[in-house]
């Protein structure tokens, strides 16, 4: 998602807004408040923009959504990422390209072998994922099919399966759903929100 702060002078560029500054924009929605003021559907290059105001007075931001790219993450992000590999294996199956996943010897040793139980669960779907020792390769631009999965208990793969299967062409029946409660009890009331 690219954002870009608007200030409501048309005199003024566009500035973008580093990704490293996006917890201090959303402390600051959160502390100040916002408002939608209006989304469109599509624009330019079959992208959607969202607009938001902070106050009527300061500045407009736009998020426009964009296709997925393949990404790598290397040993020295895993202790920031860990908790998060499951999902983004998730995403990387939508992403353009192949996504690598290296120096995660210890997902193998948290509530499960995530690397494993991931790679296991999403290729039950038809993602194309090579897991090595420390970590995995997704094939990105393959569409998930619906399939029985399971979470084996852990509440990260049973969060993230969740969402592949949002994606899924088809249904997905996924065995042992309430390990999300253990780190998201309202998980599933949330999602079904969003669904509505």
């Amino acid at each position: 998602i690219a954002v870009n702060l608007i200030d409501p002078s048309p005199y003024q560029a566009r500035k973008e807004i580093a990704p490293e500054h996006l917890s201090e924009l959303a402390e600051s929605i959160r502390s100040e408040g916002c408002r939608r003021i209006g989304a469109s559907t599509a624009s330019r290059n079959g992208t959607a923009a969202l607009m938001w105001s902070l106050c009527p007075c300061v500045s407009t931001i736009a998020f426009t959504r964009r296709p997925l790219t393949a990404f790598t993450i290397g040993a020295e992000l895993i202790p920031r990422l860990v908790d998060e590999i499951p999902v983004l294996a998730v995403a990387a199956c939508c992403a353009e390209g192949l996504s690598r996943v290296t120096g995660a010897e210890e997902l193998r040793v948290k509530e499960t072998d995530r690397l494993s139980v991931m790679a296991r669960q999403l290729g039950a779907m038809g993602a194309v994922i090579e897991e090595f020792a420390d970590g995995m390769a997704i094939q990105g631009g393959v569409s998930l099919k619906g399939a029985a999965v399971d979470s084996e208990t852990d509440h990260r793969v049973a969060m993230s399966l969740a969402v592949a299967a949002q994606i899924a062409s088809g249904a997905t029946e996924l065995h042992r759903p309430e390990a999300a409660a253990v780190s998201y009890p309202g998980f599933w009331d949330d999602l079904e929100r969003l669904q509505a």
